[in-house]
């Protein structure tokens, strides 16, 4: 194979990887071609990298990546059985909801958006792990605690984020609280 060949191999292997279900076999594809120093020169590097490191992906990222991709691997998804209840605005509203309540949702429209959508909940799920916020939401979502308490890292929507995230934390205690006492809802006990 002369070199035009397995650079075209290589460029496939990524996007192929890229386009993947998060899971163990991805991560493996990943960290193998993220490894090989040929891959180094590919247009489709940055998003390779990125991926593999679980950082964040944009959108200005993902729509470079996308010029590289072929109609095919731009094909739309069938949308998801959740997102067509969850969804008005074509398939109507269901009983006793009103159209301003109902949610407009629709989930990831191409392969490309279902992996970044995946890459992306991985990468902050990530992130929240390895900030240590563990104890300190589980010691504080119900009660709030001090939310002035936020690490700060220079970036200005760092406490705003952290207060919504300890708000919705809080909110959702409190209906799973209200359904346990109404025996709406049963709990598993922890082993």
């Amino acid at each position: 194979m002369d070199s035009t060949d397995l650079k075209v191999s290589r460029l496939a292997a990524v996007t192929c990887a890229v386009l993947a279900h998060a899971g163990p076999n991805r991560s493996r594809v990943l960290a193998s071609l993220y490894r090989d120093e040929r891959t180094l020169d590919l247009p489709t590097y940055n998003v390779l990298s990125k991926m593999f490191l679980d950082h964040i992906l944009r959108s200005a990222e993902v729509k470079e990546f996308q010029k590289t991709l072929k109609p095919h691997q731009l094909a739309k998804i069938a949308i998801s059985s959740n997102d067509r209840l969850a969804s008005t605005g074509q398939y109507g509203a269901p009983a006793g909801v009103d159209e301003l309540s109902a949610s407009t949702r629709t989930g990831p429209a191409t392969v490309l958006d279902r992996a970044v959508m995946e890459q992306n909940l991985l990468a902050s799920s990530h992130w929240f792990e390895g900030n240590g916020e563990e104890d300190d939401a589980q010691g504080k979502a119900g009660g709030l605690g001090d939310v002035e308490e936020a690490e700060d890292t220079g970036a200005p929507f760092t406490k705003r984020w952290d207060t919504q995230i300890r708000l919705t934390a809080a909110n959702l205690e409190s209906i799973v609280q209200h359904l346990t006492e109404k025996g709406l809802v049963r709990l598993a006990a922890a082993a």
